[in-house]
């Protein structure tokens, strides 16, 4: 009797891992999905020259090509909300990235002025 319970104990811990593994992976599988991720190596990275950083003083966000560009741009907003980076840094950081996006500035005027 013993061992049919500390059978039925390890089969079930077993289901429960088996479950929280699937969960992870189709978390992993629903960020990623549909997305192609650019690799950039520390050895990459370390080559860089420093205008391809975002802030090149600090050789921080780097953006060798538009996928890193874009997610600079999303990195700073997030650090700029948190408070750990200035609008005049996340400015700096978005201009680079538009001009790797081929996003043109935005150059609105006012009519009759």
């Amino acid at each position: 009797m013993r061992l049919a319970i500390d059978l039925l104990k390890h089969e079930l811990i077993t289901l429960h891992k088996l479950d929280e593994d699937n969960r992870r992976s189709n978390r992993r599988k629903t960020i990623t999905e549909g997305t192609e991720m650019a690799t950039l190596t520390m050895k990459k990275r370390n080559k860089l020259p420093k205008k391809d950083f975002g802030l090149p003083k600090s050789e921080k966000y780097p953006m060798p090509d538009k996928s890193h560009a874009a997610n600079a741009k999303a990195r700073a907003t997030q650090m700029v909300k948190k408070g750990k980076l200035s609008a005049a840094s996340k400015a700096k950081i978005d201009a680079k990235a538009n001009r790797i996006l081929g996003k043109k500035k935005n150059t609105t005027t006012k009519k009759g002025m």
